[in-house]
């Protein structure tokens, strides 16, 4: 018993592993987040409503992120099953993992500068540059 390695399942093989693993430790990580917003949900109902919102707003962008990888990992593991073509075609990862990813690092990173410059007064300038560089 012997090994295929063609250099057509060697492609297949080079093509689907990332997409494939990716996939799986998104949704792992996705478990993760959900595990952390029920500890935020119980540990601190009384935070500001911005806070929540920011909290329950990168909650839902990474929810739909998740929703569209799996799309995208239904048509080329299911739908695509066998064919080649299908792996080439991106679907919705375009707008799935460099956009939604944009904004919720944005969102968190901006966050982030705020609290240095809150808590530390004479870091605002240093947090203004770092709010201007994850901005451009």
């Amino acid at each position: 018993m012997s090994l295929d390695v063609s250099p057509t399942s060697t492609t297949v093989v080079n093509l689907t592993a990332p997409l494939l693993l990716g996939s799986l430790c998104n949704a792992f990580l996705f478990g993760i987040l959900s595990v952390q917003l029920y500890i935020y949900f119980i540990t601190f109902p009384d935070d500001k409503i911005y806070l929540k919102f920011l909290v329950y707003g990168v909650f839902v962008i990474d929810t739909l992120s998740t929703l569209m990888l799996t799309s995208d990992t239904y048509h080329w593991f299911s739908a695509g099953f066998g064919s080649m073509s299908a792996l080439d075609n991106p679907y919705l990862s375009p707008i799935d993992t460099p956009v939604l990813g944009a904004i919720v690092a944005t969102a968190v990173q901006t966050f982030y500068c705020y609290r240095i410059a809150m808590i530390e007064r004479r870091a605002w300038p240093i947090s203004a540059a770092v709010m201007l560089v994850n901005t451009l």
